[in-house]
């Protein structure tokens, strides 16, 4: 039986994939980033590129701490798909009609 708050789950399961992969290039973009700096740090040295190294020290922070943060967004939505499926309708079913 179709409920009004039926879920089209395999829609909303493209969307997801859509989204993973999105966070998948970021990360490896981050990745490509956090990696460039890295390799900064091992090339300038000395006192005249201090400044320089405190810079790119906060890069390959920053790049990270996105990057726990893109793995966190990617578990998250595949949960979600995981969580949903099958959920629609049995919750909706106190509201059909009898």
């Amino acid at each position: 039986m179709s409920s009004p708050f039926q879920m089209d789950e395999g829609l909303q399961a493209g969307h997801v994939a859509t989204f993973q992969d999105i966070v998948a290039q970021t990360m490896a973009n981050n990745n490509f980033f956090k990696g460039t700096a890295e390799s900064a740090l091992v090339a300038n040295q000395g006192r005249m590129s201090q400044s320089f190294q405190v810079w790119m020290e906060e890069l390959v922070t920053h790049a990270t701490v996105n990057n726990q943060k893109l793995e966190a967004i990617s578990e998250a939505l595949g949960f979600g798909v995981k969580s949903t499926a099958g959920a629609d309708e049995a919750n909706a079913a106190p509201f059909q009609a009898r």
